[in-house]
């Protein structure tokens, strides 16, 4: 955990939070691909209407997330079984030797019981965008 455990941390279930800017919240949010765990979410108007709100992994901008992501994307289509079992097992050891890899930006004391997935594994974050050589093939998903 980071930064002082003065924080506010906003309850999603209450609706109190900010419908714009960037904030922390009681609830966690864990990357389905690499297990990254964040409590910051972005919030903006998406039209006059509503908002929308952001998660996004904290390794998303790190060239093996996005390695083991394009392999997790590839597992979802179809294989014959040999191949399938091939990948999968290859996905775990990647898996096993990103897990040390892996950073978690929880700021406060979340509670972690209230785990939700991101809702991005792709940086909003330009700097970070340019940081590998996978932007343009993401961009092309």
């Amino acid at each position: 955990m980071k930064k002082a455990q003065t924080e506010r941390l906003y309850d999603l279930r209450k609706r109190t939070h900010p419908s714009q800017g960037t904030f922390r919240t009681l609830q966690v949010f864990e990357c389905w691909v690499c297990g990254g765990l964040t409590n910051k979410l972005h919030a903006y108007s998406v039209c006059p209407i509503g908002y929308r709100e952001d998660t996004v992994c904290p390794n998303s901008g790190e060239c093996w997330h996005h390695e083991l992501e394009k392999k997790l994307h590839w597992l979802t289509r179809s294989h014959p079984k040999d191949y399938k079992a091939d990948l999968e097992r290859e996905i775990d050891a990647m898996r096993q030797q990103c897990v040390k890899k892996v950073k978690n930006d929880l700021v406060g004391k979340p509670n972690l019981k209230l785990k939700k997935p991101v809702t991005h594994t792709f940086p909003n974050n330009l700097s970070d965008v340019f940081k590998c050589k996978h932007w343009q093939e993401y961009m092309d998903w």
